[in-house]
């Protein structure tokens, strides 16, 4: 059912505990699909020690993550693909509980979940919890990734039709695929931190910090000429939130990056991307009002 897609270049360090992570969940029907990226460590040589028939090593010369990821799901016989990244944890349960959100609802597309976040030696050092609902994930789409990448659980049918990872877009290739895949369905995050990520300062994000954000703002760029369909008609529900980690930061994002679209809607002068933000938390007097003198502060400044 589910195919585990993993990139592993000069990993050496922490692979074992990525691959050992997979290989120990409660949900067993996978294949795990690791793609070794011309790897010059002894990579190779911990993966050829696993015997697990469920395992597929794929050695090539080294083309770069976007190529690699590609290769996976190009090879990938699952009706889902998950994402691990070599030097992270999966949570024992996370396969399980993310099949069971996607088979919720035929419309979901990804599913991801809240992770927490290690140092290089293992340490937990914080949460970092996510926003749940498809409508405030569309919303974010507008600002930033909503997802964390190698949280996720996609339908690989819709991956396909949104034309896969580009490598124009590395390194932000997560967040130009989820702006393609947001036509063919809905998005959803588990609130539980399923997933362990490691802040590793030798990693694509820390050494390509500059770069990363030239490719974040192209993609801005991009969103808001989508955001007719990311901002469809739908209400967020702000009350779900009250009572979970985190909650009143994660409604605090919300209303901030609903403040944000309004007031840019008014700039560009797209009248119906303002009353399409407006409206998504009116069901709420009390935060409407919020939001009402936040766009209206904003809107003097």
């Amino acid at each position: 059912m589910v195919s585990v897609v993993m990139g592993a270049y000069n990993a050496d360090s922490y692979i074992k505990a990525a691959v050992d992570s997979i290989l120990g969940q409660s949900f067993t029907d996978f294949e795990f699909i690791i793609i070794n990226d011309g790897s010059t460590d002894k990579t190779g040589k911990i993966l050829a020690n696993y015997k697990d028939k469920r395992i597929r090593v794929i050695s090539q010369d080294n083309q770069g993550l976007v190529a690699s990821l590609n290769t996976g799901i190009k090879m990938a016989s699952g009706k889902y693909i998950a994402r691990q990244d070599a030097d992270d944890i999966s949570e024992p349960t996370r396969l399980e509980k993310q099949i069971d959100l996607l088979q919720s609802s035929n419309k979901l597309v990804v599913a991801g979940s809240s992770i927490k976040v290690m140092d290089m030696g293992g340490k937990i050092m914080h949460e970092h919890r996510v926003l749940l609902n498809n409508p405030e994930l569309k919303q974010e789409l507008l600002i930033r990734s909503p997802f964390a990448h190698g949280s996720v659980i996609m339908q690989k049918d819709a991956v396909t039709k949104a034309g896969g990872y580009l490598k124009s877009e590395w390194p932000a290739e997560d967040y130009g695929l989820w702006l393609r895949m947001a036509e063919f369905g809905n998005f959803a995050n588990l609130d539980e931190p399923l997933y362990i990520y490691r802040e590793n300062v030798a990693g694509i994000s820390a050494v390509n910090t500059s770069f990363q954000h030239e490719k974040v703002s192209k993609l801005h760029n991009y969103a808001w000429q989508r955001s007719k369909l990311l901002l469809k008609p739908g209400r967020i529900n702000l009350s779900r939130y009250k009572n979970l980690a985190h909650g009143q930061e994660r409604i605090n994002r919300i209303l901030n990056t609903s403040s944000w679209i309004a007031k840019k809607s008014i700039r560009m002068k797209q009248p119906i991307i303002f009353t399409r933000t407006v409206k998504s938390i009116s069901a709420n007097a009390v935060t409407y009002r919020r939001l009402a003198g936040k766009i209206k502060r904003r809107i003097i400044k």
